[in-house]
């Protein structure tokens, strides 16, 4: 038989799938085909949107001997599922915000997701870089497991959590990034770097405290002893202070001291790095002899809340 000139097929589509010819075979006109033999034709398509496309194709030739007319039915393909292309985004954030160095650790968690519908392959995602202000630094105390090869299916997210110890005082800022490639073309997909932080590290909260009793010499029954307890946060994150108790008094001879006023209680409230507050408590005196106060006071690292005694 002798072929016909061929059609290019038929494009049924659903949905936003479109194709479009990219090259197309040369003129089946003429050619002959002898009994049982076969010849292929191809044609290639550039595709887009997103649904199913399907060919039909048709052909026609003559019958070398008799002349006649040959028009085999139509052939369809089956359908095409077409995707669109996998596409990588990555987020990343730090918590907590802020952190007292040495008793808390911040976890980076890095999320990848495929916003495309074409599967997304992951490469390998590297341990995020660190910059830092200040003194502070960040050192990994754990890593997820790799995620070299991992599939992520349309719309499919997945979560990265990196822990880090923290030290110094300043802060510390995140930058995560990862790669993959489309599951169907092989086409690499790499997304901008994502930044976390900045995260404020300070050095933990601490107490000094110190005590004084004016005026160092009273007639009984005549005057009054004020006794002031100083407190200072000297170190960087606040501390929440713990209620008061009244000082103690240890005395010499006969004299007594008897508790007048006392300040409100702080508990509650916060002392932040580097500040001092103070509490006076009045004392009403009798007797002869020597009296001796001493206070203490406690609280908790805002940070952290790891808890702190000074006396």
């Amino acid at each position: 038989m002798r072929l016909d000139a061929l059609p290019a097929p038929a494009i049924a589509a659903t949905g936003s799938a479109g194709a479009t010819v990219a090259a197309a075979p040369a003129s089946a006109a003429g050619t002959v085909l002898g009994g049982g033999s076969s010849a292929s034709f191809t044609w290639r398509y550039d595709v887009s949107g997103s649904g199913t496309v399907s060919f039909t194709s048709s052909a026609s030739g003559v019958e070398a001997n008799t002349q006649g007319a040959l028009n085999p039915a139509p052939v369809t393909s089956s359908p095409i599922s077409v995707q669109r292309p996998g596409q990588l985004s990555i987020a990343a954030t730090a918590s907590p915000a802020q952190v007292s160095a040495g008793l808390q650790q911040v976890a980076l968690s890095v999320v990848l997701q495929n916003t495309g519908e074409a599967d997304v392959i992951l490469d390998t995602v590297l341990q995020p870089a660190v910059s830092s202000t200040g003194s502070a630094s960040a050192n990994v105390a754990g890593s997820p497991p790799s995620a070299a090869g991992t599939v992520l299916p349309g719309g499919v997210s997945k979560s990265l959590i990196w822990t880090w110890n923290m030290g110094g005082a300043g802060t510390v800022s995140f930058t995560a990034s990862a790669t993959g490639h489309d599951g169907n073309s092989g086409t690499a997909t790499a997304p901008a770097p994502a930044p976390a932080g900045p995260v404020t590290v300070q050095t933990s909260g601490a107490l000094s405290l110190s005590i004084a009793a004016t005026p160092t010499q009273v007639s009984a029954g005549l005057q009054q002893v004020s006794v002031t307890l100083s407190a200072t946060n000297t170190g960087g994150a606040s501390v929440i202070l713990d209620a008061l108790a009244p000082p103690t008094v240890a005395s010499g001879g006969s004299a007594a001291a008897t508790l007048l006023t006392s300040p409100a209680s702080p508990a509650g409230n916060m002392l932040p790095g580097g500040s001092t507050r103070s509490f006076v408590w009045t004392w009403s005196v009798s007797g002869a002899g020597t009296l001796a106060f001493t206070a203490g006071a406690s609280g908790k690292d805002a940070n952290s809340g790891n808890g702190w005694r000074s006396r």
